[in-house]
């Protein structure tokens, strides 16, 4: 606990402003860090990503979430491994102590809607309850995304929309309010400009929506979890000259994760397609 305890004094929110965060998440399943990162350093992977965009969906490689939406994973080299980004004191503070237990990192990636993408099916990201923890206490938080735009998100470009609170019902529950249009009619697009941050349940129920303007929207995501909670599909190729860099604590972070002697010897493909897990119960 002295450790997260100095984090949190390093960070620009105190303890009591935390635990309003801490509070909102449980709730909602979501609480938004206004004007957070540096815009500065925000333009500068937005500069960085768009060729590797273009790249990915040219090359095949990127993972289709609907027309013209695409899931890309972010190289683990700079700017994009950025320890000011993944282990901001702030968000790690938060994400702890809702997850009450060690945490790890097994996500750095992005999701693109280009000009005539569609509305996704509404989802979530993960089952109620996670198989590897079976005594957990199901309203306690075991996964979460960090999300935080490249460009304005306006509702022209393809905001994201979540039903507050459905983070808190079962599978079954989930299933039936998305059939019956009850959770549509929850649905609040979320308008975020850049330099803010989203920490969100990703059990809460959402979905991407259209972009009908002609400039990509780019949407980070950090993912994190209880190291008790696997994720194979998901994985960050770490360089052995970036793995030398690391903190201690982004090296307890980012231990599940492969290390390699280059990226060169990396294939590049997307292994995390599967979305819609309330088809599975």
């Amino acid at each position: 606990m002295a450790n997260l305890l100095n984090r949190t004094q390093e960070g620009r929110y105190t303890a009591e402003q935390h635990q309003a965060f801490i509070s909102q998440v449980l709730q909602d399943g979501y609480c938004i860090l206004p004007h957070h990162f540096s815009v500065d350093v925000l333009a500068e992977w937005k500069r960085q990503f768009l060729p590797l965009l273009n790249e990915r969906i040219q090359d095949g490689t990127a993972s289709a979430r609907g027309p013209n939406r695409y899931y890309i994973s972010l190289p683990f080299i700079p700017p994009f491994a950025d320890p000011a980004i993944y282990e901001d004191p702030d968000i790690l503070a938060i994400i702890e102590q809702l997850a009450q237990e060690d945490i790890v990192m097994p996500e750095l990636a992005t999701d693109t809607p280009l000009q005539g993408s569609d509305y996704q099916v509404i989802h979530r990201d993960m089952l109620q309850c996670s198989p590897d923890m079976p005594d957990a206490d199901p309203v306690r938080p075991f996964q979460f995304a960090v999300n935080f735009p490249l460009v304005d998100v306006t509702l022209e470009n393809g905001p994201f929309e979540i039903a507050p609170g459905t983070h808190l019902l079962t599978d079954t529950e989930c299933q039936d309010r998305v059939r019956s249009g009850q959770a549509e009619a929850q649905l609040v697009p979320l308008v975020m400009s850049v330099g803010d941050v989203m920490i969100r349940d990703v059990r809460a129920l959402h979905r991407g929506t259209p972009n009908t303007t002609a400039e990509p929207r780019p949407m980070v995501v950090v993912g994190y979890n209880c190291a008790r909670h696997q994720r194979p599909q998901l994985r960050i190729f770490i360089p052995q000259e970036q793995k030398r860099l690391l903190s201690d604590r982004a090296q307890q972070l980012l231990r599940f994760n492969p290390v390699v002697n280059s990226l060169s010897e990396v294939v590049a493909s997307e292994t995390y397609s599967n979305l819609y897990f309330l088809d599975k119960t």
